[in-house]
């Protein structure tokens, strides 16, 4: 979902002893999403950034805007469709 000046992701479940409404937050880590561009040979820190209009993710830069890089683990399966994206610190 898109806020004022960012992006949300929603994963389905926030956390063991959570009630109703609550929600766990994480400003940084590694995440996996599809990502426009991204193949299982795109190299490890490629720069993945947000397209506005869609909220989608891409590897091209053009006026998008920098959300994380690409951050392989050393035993990582490629073979899934997604790519794993370090955001924050």
């Amino acid at each position: 979902d898109a806020v004022a000046g960012g992006l949300v992701h929603a994963h389905a479940a926030g956390g063991v002893g959570l009630k109703g409404r609550e929600v766990t937050l994480a400003f940084d880590g590694t995440w996996e999403y599809p990502v426009t561009g991204g193949t299982a040979a795109t190299a490890q820190g490629v720069k993945v950034y947000v397209i506005a209009a869609s909220n989608t993710l891409t590897t091209t830069a053009g006026s998008n805007v920098e959300f994380g890089y690409i951050d392989w683990s050393p035993d990582y399966d490629r073979t899934r469709g997604v790519l794993p994206v370090r955001i924050g610190a």
